[in-house]
């Protein structure tokens, strides 16, 4: 039902000061090709979501290229010893309208933006996969991941640290 992505930054001076252009700051952007169509500019199955780093929790913004929206969209941050890291929860149903199934591809990848000195622009960005600077806007350079489901994480009997009980 949902995707779920864990991003860890290493990151020695956290910056947020441009408020409404969330990828000039310290931040985090995932780009998800619901159906992996793999195409060269984006489609409507293609997303692109952005969380800054901050110390509280604020609105992430989105760039959908079809129906799909915000909702159910949630995250955590926090700050480490050397950066911050982000759980964040995409509801499948917002990025494709549809049940996801095990074994589906989709394309993948995660930016990072760094800013170490404030003011209006990042001073860099990486990505996990793709190596085109363009690649923001072209599905063709993420990487292609796999759905599985899994029950092994989930109502675990007896409950994670429960004693006493029978197994």
């Amino acid at each position: 039902e949902n995707l779920y992505v864990l991003v860890i930054v290493k990151d020695e001076a956290l910056v947020n000061d441009t408020p409404g252009s969330l990828w000039q700051d310290d931040s985090v952007e995932v780009y998800v090709d619901g159906d992996n169509s793999n195409g060269s500019s984006v489609d409507g199955n293609d997303h692109q979501y952005t969380f800054r780093w901050n110390t509280v929790v604020e609105d992430p913004t989105a760039i959908h290229n079809g129906a799909p929206s915000l909702e159910g969209v949630e995250y955590a941050v926090a700050t480490t010893d050397d950066g911050y890291l982000f759980e964040i929860k995409l509801p499948w149903m917002s990025i494709m309208g549809e049940p996801a199934t095990p074994g589906q591809e989709i394309g993948f990848d995660v930016w990072i933006n760094d800013d170490d000195d404030g003011g209006a622009s990042r001073e860099s960005q990486v990505s996990w996969h793709s190596t085109d600077g363009n690649g923001w806007q072209d599905p063709s350079v993420w990487a292609v991941a796999v759905l599985e489901a899994s029950d092994k994480a989930a109502n675990p009997a007896p409950a994670d640290g429960a004693i006493h009980t029978e197994t």
